[in-house]
């Protein structure tokens, strides 16, 4: 890894234009391996993770990404229908990255600058959802345990009162609280609509 300015980015697209596919596999544990033994005394390490292909061992490297997930968090692009869908996500996820895939006809631009805008961006971590006038919070929730929140990223989340009949047990409003690197946030949600 290397600090990002304008030499190492045209070392970076000078290399990216003499890479040449071997079809020998895809090893993503070894690189990542070698950029988490790399300490860094800053915030939190973006990296980006672009393959169009599948590993041997997907667990091995998902847990790689798990135990340095305090320091470094991963966004994935998987090109074509060759990629292993499952390990790209599995990487976001456990390091509550991004993933997103590029298809036949899809820009590429078009997905990698939502990830790189979304490396920028802060994030809420420890998501809590209460209901206004509800010391009980009897409700459900999914996904749990709830995902961090980015700007400008949809998060859908369902939550569910098994007690009430009425249609729309949540008109009293929401309250979503977090953390974010400096401190914590509390959001309040209004005129909140409920499908049955």
């Amino acid at each position: 890894p290397l600090k990002y300015n304008e030499k190492t980015s045209m070392s970076g697209i000078a290399l990216a234009r003499e890479l040449m596919a071997n079809l020998g596999g895809t090893n993503i544990y070894n690189p990542l391996k070698e950029i988490f033994s790399k300490k860094t005394a800053q915030c939190k390490r973006n990296i980006f993770i672009l393959t169009d292909g599948e590993v041997r061992d997907p667990e091995s490297v998902i847990n790689l990404v798990r135990t340095n997930n305090e320091t470094n968090q991963c966004f994935t692009v998987g090109f074509g229908r060759g990629c292993d869908a499952g390990l790209l996500e599995g990487i976001a996820k456990v390091s509550n990255g991004i993933c997103d895939f590029v298809q036949e006809g899809d820009l590429i631009s078009e997905k990698v600058i939502p990830l790189l805008t979304a490396s920028r961006s802060d994030k809420i971590k420890d998501v809590e959802i209460f209901r206004a006038n509800d010391s009980n919070d009897t409700f459900q929730i999914a996904p749990f345990p709830l995902p961090f929140l980015m700007k400008n990223q949809v998060t859908p989340i369902f939550l569910y009162n098994p007690t009430t009949q009425t249609n729309n047990s949540f008109s009293s409003g929401l309250l979503v609280t977090g953390n974010k690197d400096f401190g914590s946030v509390e959001i309040p949600i209004y005129n909140v609509n409920s499908t049955t």
